[in-house]
């Protein structure tokens, strides 16, 4: 009640507050709008909402936004690269134990081994199946 004596307006939340609320959010990081859009389909499916960044940098700040409960992280990307963000979301208290599960085409193990150095929970070769990635994801969210 105000001081007149009327209702007070409901606050409106925003989408973006809503899908924040939730905590259902799933980070999908790639330069790749098709694998994007891959990964979108089957986060939507498992019932989490996706949330996309196209470069290390957006990521970053999408991640600590967000707080999501997985990210799906491309190790080559311009400017800042997987690699790179991942170790700066490392350093972050609030998702040193999100579930990062990265993608990449390439299959050098010095690129894989350092990014599950860096904390990553798993790794998937591109192009990759959405069963395997299916099984994948889910896999990492029952880690979180």
């Amino acid at each position: 009640m105000t001081q007149s004596g009327g209702e007070l307006p409901k606050r409106r939340y925003s989408l973006d507050e809503q899908v924040k609320a939730r905590g259902k959010v799933v980070l999908i990081v790639d330069d790749s709008g098709m694998m994007r859009l891959t990964v979108r389909e089957v986060t939507t499916s498992l019932g989490y909402d996706p949330i996309e960044a196209a470069s290390g940098e957006e990521a970053t700040a999408l991640a600590d936004y967000y707080e999501p409960v997985l990210i799906m992280l491309d190790i080559q990307m311009p400017g800042a690269g997987g690699l790179q963000s991942l170790e700066q979301m490392r350093g972050n208290p609030k998702l040193v134990s999100t579930p990062v599960v990265m993608l990449t085409v390439e299959s050098q193990r010095q690129s894989i081994q350092t990014a599950i150095g860096l904390g990553a929970f798993d790794y998937l070769i591109k192009p990759v199946s959405v069963a395997i990635l299916r099984e994948r994801m889910t896999a990492a969210l029952k880690a979180e």
